[in-house]
């Protein structure tokens, strides 16, 4: 017999468990707890391991173990808000992960779109990234604020008019 599997992960949420068997059988036995799809075909999402055997109809019995692995990690993934300084030059947004080859999916104010793993903007406001495994097919998401630095200064002019015509007057600038 021939007994192969699936993994399960965060695409897969069942294992799919087949046996391959050549000669006439009468019964497999250590299928308890597994779904029946067909006479060689189950499949399971939660026991990760087991001893299936063919009884054949000769009376022989052939056993073999399957392992079915489970890899739901998501990836981590870290980002830090970010402001423009007085001189509004556009920004690099950027994430942190811990896996390589990731899949990246920004969106964020107008109608911004775009798949690169990192996003350069002069636009203020929220932007979301959501970042997969293509391994496993597990994603992680945040946000990252672009905020705008105002600078809020509130100036007061005093002028003095001269006394005399050609006399200089005087301008007092005040921040407020």
């Amino acid at each position: 017999i021939n007994v192969t599997n699936t993994n399960i992960n965060c695409l897969n949420t069942e294992a799919t468990i087949a046996i391959d068997v050549a000669d006439p059988y009468l019964e497999i036995i250590g299928v308890d707890g597994l779904t029946q799809q067909n006479d060689t075909k189950f499949t399971t999402s939660t026991i990760l391991s087991g001893n299936i055997t063919v009884v054949f109809e000769n009376g022989c019995e052939n056993s073999q173990t399957f392992n079915i692995n489970v890899d739901t990690i998501a990836p981590i993934i870290s980002a830090e808000d970010r402001g423009f300084s007085c001189v509004k030059e556009p920004l690099a947004l950027f994430v942190d992960v811990n896996i390589t080859g990731a899949l990246y999916d920004w969106s964020g104010p107008q109608g911004m779109m775009s798949n690169e793993d990192f996003l350069v903007t002069a636009i203020p406001g929220l932007y979301y990234v959501t970042v997969t495994d293509p391994i496993n097919g597990c994603s992680s998401s945040t946000e990252i604020e672009v905020f705008e630095f105002l600078n809020n200064l509130a100036y007061d002019v005093n002028l003095e008019q001269p006394l005399c015509y050609g006399d200089l007057g005087a301008a007092d600038i005040i921040n407020i």
